[in-house]
């Protein structure tokens, strides 16, 4: 199947011709060009894509499928007829199929240990590794406006979250924190898409100014990314606010990332936000996502975490 398009490039050419303006002394003669771009998506034929997420606090779980073409309705193709294994300096486990295109093993990974992952599929061969980081040490407190409704009237309720991270100063770590809230037992939770805070942390690409509240100026979408090289091998304490907090039942959660986790939610985020640009570019370059999958495409990475419930509502 064979697809043209036409490409209409502006040539400039100038030419002295009389002067319009006291400013402009130069007139553009624009004429166009035209070319033909052939795209040839006919001999498609997919990658491997292997999703796998290592923690101690779970047992192993993978799912193998195939990639498809961007046209295509048909869903992903599951994968069943793997050999696929994990393995650390000790031991190596066999990941047996189940349904779907998943793959398990009743192993919980070690924190702090490295593992390697290796299928081999259609004549395919596909690896993989990741260092499972160690739990992130952080406290979290609230800390509440207690004045009251008459007293708030020109004011808003600065009442807030106190994060403190204690770094592991032999260790490389990234730190991602999120931050869910529900009503009732009946609605899962929900996640608080702006999170407001009272500092910034570097490298981030999906920070915006917020100037609702007067003490918390920047606002991140989803998540907050921190690299340990802020934090020196020290701590490091912030302040964050959001819509309905304190009035329901709240979850704050710290996950310690491996590096390649960390920069495969980058590359997520960045896909966020160029489809939240919309219509008002003229060109959309799509931004690839991340892979550490050898001969294939996917994520093998790893985390731990801890998360914090503040419940408002008696339950």
């Amino acid at each position: 199947m064979k697809y043209y398009t036409e490409t209409r490039i502006n040539c400039i050419k100038k030419s002295q011709y009389h002067k319009l303006f006291s400013l402009f002394g130069i007139l553009l003669f624009i004429s166009s060009c035209e070319d033909k771009v052939e795209l040839d998506i006919e001999n498609f034929s997919g990658n491997h894509t292997v999703n796998c997420l290592l923690t101690s606090d779970s047992v192993v779980s993978l799912q193998l499928s195939m990639s498809k073409q961007i046209d295509s309705d048909k869903e992903f193709l599951p994968i069943m007829n793997a050999s696929v294994s994990i393995s650390n300096s000790d031991s190596l486990w066999v990941l047996n199929p189940i349904d779907n295109g998943f793959y398990v093993s009743s192993i919980k990974p070690i924190e702090g240990k490295s593992y390697a992952l290796s299928i081999n599929s259609n004549n395919t061969t596909l690896s993989a590794s990741t260092k499972i980081p160690i739990k992130p040490v952080v406290n979290i407190k609230a800390v509440i406006d207690e004045r009251t409704e008459e007293e708030l009237v020109d004011s808003y309720d600065t009442s807030h979250y106190s994060i403190t991270i204690i770094d592991h100063p032999e260790r490389k770590e990234y730190y991602w924190i999120s931050v869910k809230y529900f009503k009732t037992f009946e609605e899962y939770y929900k996640n608080v898409k702006n999170i407001s805070v009272n500092r910034i942390f570097g490298g981030n690409i999906n920070i915006e100014e917020d100037s609702y509240y007067n003490n918390f100026p920047h606002s991140y979408s989803y998540y907050i990314r921190i690299d340990d090289e802020l934090l020196e091998g020290d701590s490091i304490n912030f302040n964050i606010k959001y819509s309905n907090a304190f009035k329901t039942r709240d979850r704050i959660t710290m996950v310690s990332a491996d590096q390649h986790l960390d920069l495969y939610l980058k590359s997520a985020l960045i896909q966020y936000e160029q489809k939240n640009l919309g219509d008002n570019l003229a060109f959309y370059i799509p931004e690839m996502m991340y892979t550490n999958i050898k001969n294939g495409v996917g994520i093998f990475g790893s985390y731990n975490s801890v998360y914090f419930d503040f419940d408002y509502l008696g339950w």
